[in-house]
């Protein structure tokens, strides 16, 4: 019910913007920002994360922050994982890896192969070998073949 919301508002809301293309129909950025924002008031984890994503790529990055923490507390792995990567590399936010970890092995719980990945990198960092290889073969199972070729390479 809540996406066939946020998609009814993003059809009934075209203005001139940059076009969005939303399920295969394309839509004005601003006022598919608007509607997404309308969604994740309403506790949609998928809008708030698309709508951070569009504050992400205008470099708002405060606004992109809080709305990837609204949609990570509500199990949205992909916001777990952009937020991870937020606190890994300290864009908009002091970088805390120990954070970082947090937020990529909640996505990887998830079911996510990036933030399962991106843990597993962080334990290879570390060198615990054994726990990077369990999570680069669950990320690899999970179709991240990045990650297998690290399994395959760690393997050795």
């Amino acid at each position: 019910m809540k996406k066939s919301l946020v998609a009814a508002l993003a059809v009934f809301s075209l203005v001139n913007a940059e076009q969005i293309s939303i399920g295969g129909t394309s839509f004005e950025r601003v006022d598919a920002l608007k509607a997404y924002e309308v969604g994740c008031a309403s506790n949609d984890a998928d809008a708030c994360f698309e709508a951070g994503w569009i504050h992400y790529q205008r470099q708002n990055l405060n606004k992109a922050i809080e709305l990837y923490t609204r949609a990570c507390n509500a199990n949205n792995y992909k916001a777990c994982t952009n937020l991870g990567a937020l606190y890994f590399s300290g864009e908009g936010v002091k970088v805390d890896i120990k954070k970082a970890k947090e937020l990529f092995s909640k996505a990887c719980e998830l079911g996510d192969g990036d933030g399962c990945n991106n843990t597993a990198f962080l334990y290879e960092q570390k060198k615990d070998i054994k726990t990077a290889l369990k999570l680069y073969k669950k990320a690899c199972d999970l179709g991240h073949q990045i990650a297998c070729g690290a399994y395959k390479e760690l393997s050795k």
